[in-house]
């Protein structure tokens, strides 16, 4: 249920290693909670195929093994993350979301700048990444 929008209307196909579910997808059953699961799945446009097991050698190692979740060391689970950010960052990221900025990094960056070019950047450096207007 917590992918269903994503496969209501797409054709889709299971390929599976499970022969008995090859045989429940293709033939009618009186279970009840097989014909419930059943008609749940009808809603959906899918094939069931089967390849053998040592034919899929990239099945999810998680649905198949045990492997039991390992804790989280005391010390650990109430460790607090601080995360820093400078004005220069803050500048920095204000100066990316600009088209005309970006086109003044690019001419700094260049080797050598046409005359037009030298007079858009003059009295600008670029440190860091960031502009600075020199006065």
């Amino acid at each position: 249920s917590r992918l269903r929008q994503f496969l209501i209307s797409i054709p889709f196909t299971v390929v599976t290693d499970c022969q008995a579910l090859i045989y429940l997808n293709s033939n009618r059953t009186k279970n009840a909670q097989i014909c419930r699961w059943s008609s749940q799945l009808q809603e959906y446009d899918f094939q069931v195929k089967y390849r053998p097991g040592n034919k899929m050698q990239h099945v999810d190692a998680l649905s198949r093994a045990d492997i039991p979740l390992q804790k989280c060391p005391a010390e650990l689970e109430n460790e607090e993350i601080f995360t820093f950010v400078t004005r220069e960052d803050e500048v920095n990221l204000w100066q990316l979301s600009d088209e005309q900025l970006q086109d003044l990094k690019n001419i700094l960056k260049k080797e050598e700048k046409s005359v037009g070019e030298a007079q858009q950047v003059k009295g600008i450096k670029m440190t860091g990444g960031v502009l600075y207007k020199t006065i």
